[in-house]
């Protein structure tokens, strides 16, 4: 019964990973806290910040660009249908079978999708991982008086925050799939009014997630052509 809410609400947390791996590569990796300098002669730090601006641009280039060029309008797209099926079922309107199957056949399509870059972003968090433990390697107690620049310890804790939120990607982009195949294969056999169906699996929590999905979407665009303008 509440299959649009369970799909929506994982679905949203996903993006949600994404939107803020794509927004720390950008923004973080490779760059100085406003509050910190490099010191002076330390040719290792520097090249730690080289590193870590080849590691976010690698992200940026082979996936971001991806989200953003054809994730993310795919994904308005299906949310668009849904929203409509939605409100034309609110508004009395008539739904056929075939449409709401439909639906979910190209969410279904979505979902292996982002499936599939979620997989590279575990891939690419392990290279994160090799850095993050290099640099925890050279940590160095503080010494006062350096407090202003840049130092390992800065490194290790922008890399981890990094880690953090990849780790939050705890969805089950394969359990959403075969839900979505599985509701196709229920429509398909049921009898019941279609109009019915949606009002089961749309319920008004759903209708927000789903709304929220397309907000957190649109954001990653925009970050990306603000990249773009760079």
């Amino acid at each position: 019964m509440e299959t649009l809410n369970q799909i929506g609400g994982n679905l949203n947390r996903g993006i949600s990973v994404f939107y803020e791996i794509i927004y720390l590569c950008t923004y973080s990796l490779g760059y100085l806290p406003a509050d910190k300098r490099l010191p002076p002669d330390d040719t290792d730090l520097v090249d730690e910040l080289h590193e870590e601006r080849r590691l976010g641009s690698l992200w940026i280039v082979q996936d971001a660009l991806n989200i953003r060029d054809r994730l993310v309008p795919r994904l308005k797209k299906v949310c668009g249908e849904f929203e409509g099926a939605h409100r034309m079922v609110q508004d009395g309107g008539i739904l056929t079978k075939e449409n709401v199957i439909r639906y979910f056949a190209n969410l279904s399509d979505v979902i292996t999708s982002f499936s599939t870059q979620s997989q590279r972003l575990t891939s690419w968090t392990r290279q994160i991982e090799l850095l993050h433990s290099k640099v925890q390697a050279k940590e160095k107690p503080s010494i006062p008086g350096q407090e202003g620049y840049y130092s390992y310890q800065d490194a290790a804790d922008k890399l981890g925050r990094v880690l953090e939120e990849a780790g939050k990607l705890n969805v089950s982009w394969a359990g959403m799939e075969k839900l979505a195949e599985d509701t196709v294969k229920e429509l398909e056999r049921a009898q019941s009014n279609p109009n019915l169906i949606v009002k089961e699996m749309f319920l008004q929590a759903a209708a927000k997630q789903w709304e929220d999905i397309v907000t957190i979407a649109a954001g990653i665009t925009d970050i990306m052509q603000n990249v773009i303008k760079k």
